[in-house]
């Protein structure tokens, strides 16, 4: 994902006292696919740091910005300052394993001072925060209006009754940040139920095996798709 900048027209006269610098920033600020080829007057601003400035602007939630971080973040080749933000949004490298991430991130706070205690201490107050947003993020996903629209899009009224009624107990942990077994440690969630996950209680206990008829004949894969694009990808 790119964050695109270009020069907003000049709208002054709209506002009393002239627009403010806030306003104006957002209007020249949009976000497109990487393979988005500029236009004249654009400028591909896309950074770590930039991410982090104007996220707020740009994306829907928490977990999406951490996302667009995560994407871009290598430890191998990241600044002191991209990898104090990686640290802070508890971002890590995803082409190292777990234990390697923990010590690359001990040694970077020990190498700025901080005892190994302080630096661990640190460790859990990052992840206090980001589990908070987390679970702020996963519960603005799953009780958006978006939600509602795709289900009662694919399935009929009874169905889609159904359906809330099945993942209710999922739905709780999901909102608690348990999204399932590929997206975290926290175990098996609401999206391997969706999926029918391999080697979890629901591979064959999960949504397809519900038989649910979908409005206009449309296959499964659809359903899946969209409302994994709102609950994973924060598209809502």
């Amino acid at each position: 994902m790119k964050i695109i900048k270009r020069v907003p027209s000049d709208i002054d006269n709209l506002f009393t006292g002239g627009e403010s610098e806030d306003h104006k920033i957002k209007r020249s600020l949009f976000t497109e696919e990487d393979p988005y080829i500029l236009l004249v007057g654009e400028e591909d601003i896309t950074s770590i740091e930039n991410w982090v400035a104007y996220g707020d602007l740009l994306c829907n939630d928490y977990l999406q910005i951490r996302d667009r971080i995560t994407d871009l973040f290598s430890w191998g080749t990241a600044s002191t300052v991209e990898k104090d933000i990686a640290i802070e949004y508890f971002v890590s490298d995803p082409n190292e394993d777990a234990t390697t991430n923990d010590i690359n991130k001990i040694m970077h706070l020990t190498g700025n001072g901080l005892s190994q205690q302080s630096a661990q201490t640190y460790l859990i107050n990052c992840y206090a925060s980001f589990h908070t947003k987390e679970k702020e993020s996963c519960r603005s996903r799953s009780e958006s209006e978006r939600v509602t629209q795709v289900i009662i899009t694919y399935l009929t009224i009874s169905d889609a009754r159904d359906f809330r009624d099945t993942i209710d107990g999922l739905l709780g942990m999901f909102q608690e940040g348990v999204i399932g077994v590929d997206y975290g440690q926290a175990g098996v969630g609401l999206i391997d139920y969706i999926d029918g996950t391999i080697g979890t209680v629901y591979e064959f206990a999960g949504l397809s095996q519900k038989g649910y008829v979908l409005n206009g004949g449309a296959p499964l894969s659809m359903l899946v798709d969209d409302l994994k694009d709102v609950l994973l990808n924060g598209n809502y």
